[in-house]
């Protein structure tokens, strides 16, 4: 794996900037389509799914679309100047919520 330089576009190593931006498109192919499909079934099956494993699921949907909207951002423009930013919230969010359980 190449060490990416600070403005992601730069590469350490064997990889080629394309092929690290060839994975990253599939990874987000793999990411959409399995957001899409945890919404298809969110829809045809949340009357009979339990109320803890539906809140973990709309969680992990919103991980997902971060992790869409992350990948997005550094194909499209080699950077995301916001990723660190919102990794901190969601670490002091987790935080707070951990600290709120008995």
């Amino acid at each position: 794996m190449p060490h990416i330089k600070n403005n992601h576009n730069e590469c350490d190593g064997q990889d080629s900037l394309k092929e690290v931006n060839a994975r990253r498109i599939d990874q987000l192919i793999d990411l959409v389509e399995k957001h899409t499909r945890t919404e298809r079934h969110l829809e045809e099956h949340s009357n009979i799914t339990d109320l803890d494993e539906i809140k973990y699921v709309l969680e992990l949907q919103r991980q997902r679309e971060e992790q869409i909207k992350h990948l997005r951002n550094l194909i499209a423009y080699g950077k995301d100047d916001d990723f660190y930013k919102r990794e901190v919230e969601n670490i002091e969010k987790k935080s707070n919520l951990y600290r709120a359980l008995p």
